[in-house]
């Protein structure tokens, strides 16, 4: 249900060179995988189903679906995964999870254009993570963007500050009650964000990460912590006390979670992953359309200032990405005269 830039992500592996037909096929396995993190979205906010619950069914579609293929190619590689570096996976499944779990809290609480904003928030909070936790530097340029992006977020939440009233309708597209949630999701970025930083910080060049351990642990981890949620909140009742609107929502949860991951990874096996992020950064006007058809009510209270944030994170978003594909092409490019 995220899609975010290649900042913080897992550094892309040398690959044999792509043939026109695999490229074109990358691009549009890119544009599956923003529409169907989209549509998650979407059914996570229609669902009206707890969140503990949509957490047990997407992890159980991950597990099942994803590593059922994955796990017999690569098992030995799987187990030294975990031997070398249990301590980070947990790391990152426990951020992983605690972040889906606030995502879709704040998505069925937010507007879905809002929402995907704030998600846009990813990029900068991995470039700063990635700063603390790698000892990587930060360019200029990024800390600029980064900027521009936090102060876009701003203006389209527009928090009750006294120098964004002038631009605030009487019907604010945000009720006061609702900017818990803002900060809900906030938190959600930043932990989907460190646990991105943490896989980069376990894969090299030399051993990378297997797609089946981060998305097995993943999975594990999505259920797990809603069972504990769900205990919490319901105590041993029966997880399935769902009406049958609901039923087919979660059925849609499994197929959307698992397509997710098929299309993402697929996408930047046959795809530069740079290329692949720009494509996902799509997700805002897709959901800014789902938006005005499914929430017309909610649209109509957006303000000029809410507009130019909007464009202004979207842009700058497509700015920082393309500026990390172009010094990753730099760099490739100096180490090949090198060698």
């Amino acid at each position: 249900m995220t899609s975010q830039s290649t900042l913080g992500q897992q550094p892309e592996q040398p690959q044999p060179q792509r043939s026109a037909a695999s490229l074109l096929i990358g691009k549009l396995l890119a544009f599956g995988f923003c529409l169907s993190v989209s549509l998650t979205d979407v059914v996570f906010k229609k669902s009206e189903a707890p969140a503990e619950t949509l957490m047990i069914f997407r992890g159980s579609g991950i597990f099942l679906l994803f590593n059922a293929i994955q796990c017999h190619e690569v098992k030995q590689s799987f187990l030294k995964t975990y031997q070398r570096n249990w301590k980070i996976l947990f790391g990152r499944s426990a951020c992983h999870s605690t972040a889906v779990l606030f995502l879709i809290v704040s998505v069925q609480k937010l507007p879905l254009s809002i929402y995907a904003v704030i998600e846009e928030l990813g990029p900068l909070f991995a470039l700063i993570m990635s700063g603390i936790l790698l000892r990587e530097c930060i360019k200029p340029l990024e800390m600029f963007l980064g900027a521009v992006v936090f102060l876009g977020v701003i203006l389209v939440i527009q928090p009750p500050i006294p120098i964004l009233a002038l631009w605030q309708t009487e019907e604010s597209s945000i009720n006061k009650g609702d900017y818990v949630y803002v900060l809900v999701a906030i938190i959600a970025v930043f932990l989907l964000s460190s646990s991105k930083v943490l896989l980069r910080k376990m894969s090299t060049k030399n051993q990378p990460v297997p797609v089946s351990v981060t998305a097995c642990s993943m999975a594990v981890a999505n259920f797990v912590i809603g069972i504990i949620v769900h205990v919490y909140y319901s105590g041993l009742s029966w997880l399935i006390c769902v009406t049958s609107k609901q039923t087919v929502y979660l059925v849609l949860t499994v197929v959307l979670a698992t397509t997710n991951q098929y299309f993402g990874y697929f996408a930047n096996k046959l795809e530069k992953t740079p290329i692949v992020a720009l494509i996902a950064t799509m997700k805002v006007p897709i959901l800014f359309v789902f938006d005005i058809f499914m929430y017309p009510e909610v649209v109509q209270d957006y303000n000029i200032l809410q507009y130019i944030g909007g464009v202004t994170v979207f842009l700058s978003i497509l700015f920082l990405i393309a500026n990390n594909y172009f010094r990753m092409n730099q760099k490739r490019s100096k180490n090949t005269r090198t060698d």
